[in-house]
């Protein structure tokens, strides 16, 4: 600003002096001439100190500035004290992260349903585990599926929540669906201990053909399939059982069977030769 002052200055001084010539350019005017902007340039620094303070990369209009901040939220502290000059960089008040690290958790939750799978169809899997040799026989126990299952529905859950759920323990189990890549390791639970937490993994819904675990079936659908499996499977137990139990019932009537029709025939001739 004080140079553009210069100039308009300047352009005055050229068109009286020498464009219009309406004053002499003597030794009286040439020291009125610099010695004008030098004082009215003081002035207005001095001036404007007063008014709205500035620096080399600040200005402040006023010394009262109401703030207006464009983020939302609680404000837990105000470090700054009323009516004490601030300079640049100075916190001027402290809001609750809480809501903005929830939101942030809530997108990085998400992050696992943005993955993509790229799979093949059915009908070529063998070609292509042949080729890439692959293993594909390589099936899980009862324990790690049951584990699994308990893992897939309450995720993300402890280890001793597993076990207070199947009763028997879970360290092996847990360290082979680890190794499988089937589940990891997503945090620890702020409790005493801080247990760590298990989750499934993206492997877990490429094996099991699941684009997220949304796709699970629901709880009770699942405990419901479970269940008549295990009738299903009870009664052909049941009934291997009986046709077994049945086969050895005859052998042993067979093998112990009482020749009635031969001792009757040895005992008739006793009986006609007694008189």
């Amino acid at each position: 600003m004080e140079i553009l002052l210069l100039g308009i200055y300047s352009f005055f001084v050229w068109l009286i002096f020498f464009k219009f010539k309406w004053l002499p350019w003597n030794i009286i005017s040439q020291v009125i001439v610099i010695t004008l902007p030098i004082i009215g340039l003081t002035a207005l620094i001095l001036l404007l100190n007063i008014v709205a303070p500035s620096s080399h990369d600040i200005r402040v209009v006023n010394y009262v500035v109401p703030i207006n901040p464009p983020v939302r939220g609680l404000v837990t502290e105000v470090p700054v004290e009323p009516n004490r000059p601030i300079k640049k960089g100075d916190v001027l008040f402290k809001i609750d992260p809480t809501p903005y690290e929830i939101t942030v958790t809530n997108y990085e939750a998400q992050i696992a349903q943005l993955k993509v799978q790229l799979v093949t169809a059915p009908e070529v899997a063998p070609i292509i585990e042949k080729f890439l040799g692959v293993n594909g026989s390589g099936h899980l126990s009862a324990a790690a599926l049951e584990t699994l299952a308990i893992i897939a529905y309450r995720q993300p859950i402890t280890r001793p929540a597993i076990e207070a759920v199947r009763g028997v323990n879970c360290d092996g189990v847990i360290q082979t669906l680890v190794a499988r890549g089937l589940i990891q390791e997503v945090g620890r639970q702020e409790t005493a201990g801080r247990p760590i937490l298990y989750a499934t993994t993206f492997e877990f819904l490429q094996n099991f053909g699941l684009r997220d675990t949304d796709d699970l079936p629901p709880l009770e659908q699942a405990v419901q399939n479970v269940l008549s499996h295990a009738v299903a499977t009870a009664n052909e137990t049941a009934t291997q059982v009986a046709e077994r139990m049945k086969g050895d019932q005859s052998l042993f009537r067979q093998a112990h069977r009482i020749p009635v029709s031969s001792g009757a025939a040895a005992s008739a001739p006793g009986k006609g030769a007694g008189p």
